[in-house]
């Protein structure tokens, strides 16, 4: 029996005559990715699939029932037609599934997230009597869909629209409806008990806000600060909203899970709100209405502790609380964060002014410093490593402070793996600031230096609660693979990830500590399989590598 993907490449084979069994002996040697996988037309009962990647993965028409999915990632996978009974989807990620006419039934989603990308459509699936306590869903359609009997409740709805969908006994107590809108639907019967409401569109439910404005702003130490900026109209959100902002408080805070948002200047999103709006008025020479609007977007600074982040994307971060510092005119954040634009600045303002004598001029300019634009994009990647150094020594400070002294694997082991990082890093390509955090967390947790079995997921649990204050400036994805490779740098080969693999190897390189000699069989990548084969071709490149 094989495990093979919807072009036919097989993930996995055995002996073993049922489907079931196979994907049971995949799973018990080790295989945490399943992407694009085929189970189309499959039916299965009683399978664990729990914190697998299943991005691509291809269930249409298949039939799954009593089987856990807890944790696992769908990214453009496809449910249409498939059908699923007391089935657990807790905690996993959702990223513009294909869903139409799906029949989740009894189905649990807690704590999951589900994310279409500019409004996804979803047509005639059935959620009924699901657990969707706790979910997140942003920029979905439901047509025609069936929600009786689900429990949404504790969620967070952005951009989400409900149209001629079956509601009957839902439940959306204490949730945050950010821009949700029901369009034939009786809403009146479900349970609305504790709702935050902003911008929304369904009958007898006023928009309102938690936001808590004081007077006092916060006591936030000076590692932990960044500053964020955020745009409103005036002085209310530029969604359709009806609260408005105190501008004369000192700090502003919030208790739903939706956050306050706001960008920092190395996002695309403060950029193109800032940047690319000039350019556009005089293309549409000066129009009134553009300039207007213009002029009435106010953008806040805004000073934020790093530990209050709730989560983060390429465009925008959410955080909890926040302090007010001040106003300031796009111009003048421009010049304060961009000072390479004053010059085109300053023709923007003759063009305003003048757009028949000043506006071709204008236009020509900033197609000349497109160019520049695009450097600074390239500095502003340079400087997000330059945090993420930062960011290293202070992780790993706190990890020499806070572990057990250890000749075996202790500082002495991770200053080794720390080099055999750089090493690798040269020939893989793998993220170096990555690497470097791997080496000073993988083992900081051990409780001993003989049978410690847990201590690589003791070490990924707390890379996750530490994240947000120690590696702000680092991407997601690095941080969840980088949480993967401490749970199993000492029960795994190999895992097919790059980054993870590099890991590994800078750890076994290092096994001649103990007296043993690394295996090429038995390293992660090819790089690391060379060095081990070659050992004074390694002795010679390793003691090149400074710290």
């Amino acid at each position: 029996m094989q495990l093979s993907t919807t072009t036919g490449i097989v993930i996995f084979e055995n002996d073993k005559p049922t489907l079931k069994e196979t994907i049971s002996d995949a799973i018990q040697s080790g295989i945490k990715n399943m992407d694009n996988i085929n189970l189309s037309d499959q039916t299965l009962t009683g399978i664990d699939l729990s914190g697998i990647s299943l991005s691509g993965a291809y269930f249409k028409d298949a039939s799954i029932t009593d089987s856990k999915f807890i944790a696992c990632k769908f990214e453009w996978a496809d449910f249409a037609l498939a059908s699923f009974d007391k089935c657990d989807f807790s905690k996993s990620e959702f990223i513009e599934p294909y869903f139409s006419k799906a029949n989740f039934k009894d189905c649990s989603f807690r704590d999951s997230m589900i994310k279409g990308q500019t409004y996804t459509n979803y047509d005639s699936v059935i959620f009924n009597g699901s657990d969707m306590t706790g979910v997140r869903m942003r920029k979905i359609n439901f047509n025609q869909c069936d929600f009786g009997g689900v429990s949404m409740q504790q969620s967070v709805l952005h951009q989400i629209e409900f149209r001629d969908c079956h509601v009957s006994d839902m439940s959306l107590k204490k949730s945050f409806l950010s821009s949700v809108q029901a369009c034939n639907d009786n809403f009146g019967d479900i349970n609305l008990e504790g709702i935050i409401a902003n911008s929304c569109d369904i009958k007898g439910l006023q928009d309102n806000t938690d936001l808590e404005f004081l007077p006092k702003p916060f006591n936030i130490e000076t590692e932990n600060k960044i500053t964020v900026y955020r745009y409103n109209y005036g002085n209310t959100s530029p969604f359709r909203s009806s609260y408005n902002w105190d501008y004369e408080s000192k700090a502003v805070s919030t208790k739903s899970g939706f956050g306050i948002y706001g960008y920092t200047p190395d996002m695309s999103g403060c950029r193109n709100i800032s940047i690319g709006q000039l350019g556009s008025n005089v293309r549409n020479k000066i129009s009134h209405t553009i300039e207007s609007l213009r002029k009435s977007q106010v953008i806040i600074e805004l000073e934020v502790d790093k530990r209050k982040v709730l989560h983060k994307g390429n465009d925008e971060i959410a955080f909890s609380e926040c302090n007010i510092i001040g106003l300031v005119t796009p111009k003048d954040f421009i010049l304060k964060n961009y000072p390479q634009c004053k010059a085109l600045l300053d023709l923007y303002d003759k063009a305003m002014d003048n757009p028949d004598l000043y506006g071709n001029q204008y236009i020509q300019e900033e197609q000349m410093q497109c160019g520049q634009l695009r450097n600074l994009e390239r500095k502003l990647n340079t400087s997000n490593l330059e945090i993420q150094a930062s960011q290293f020594e202070i992780i790993k400070t706190y990890s020499i402070n806070n572990s057990k002294p250890s000749d075996i694997h202790g500082l002495s082991h991770w200053k080794n793996v720390e080099r055999n990082a750089i090493l690798l890093a040269e020939k893989t390509g793998a993220d170096l600031q990555a690497l470097k955090v791997f080496a000073y967390v993988h083992d900081m947790c051990r409780e001993n230096d003989g049978g410690d079995p847990d201590h690589g997921l003791r070490a990924s649990r707390y890379l996750k609660k530490y994240a947000v204050t120690f590696l702000n400036g680092m991407d997601d994805s690095i941080i969840h693979r980088l949480c993967f490779a401490c749970e199993h740098h000492t029960d795994m080969q190999r895992s097919g990830d790059l980054l993870i693999d590099t890991c590994f190897d800078a750890d076994r390189l290092d096994l001649t500590r103990v007296g043993i000699t690394p295996d090429p069989a038995k390293m992660a990548t090819d790089v690391g399989a060379y060095y081990a084969a070659n050992p004074d071709i390694y002795k010679a490149e390793i003691k090149k590598v400074q710290l």
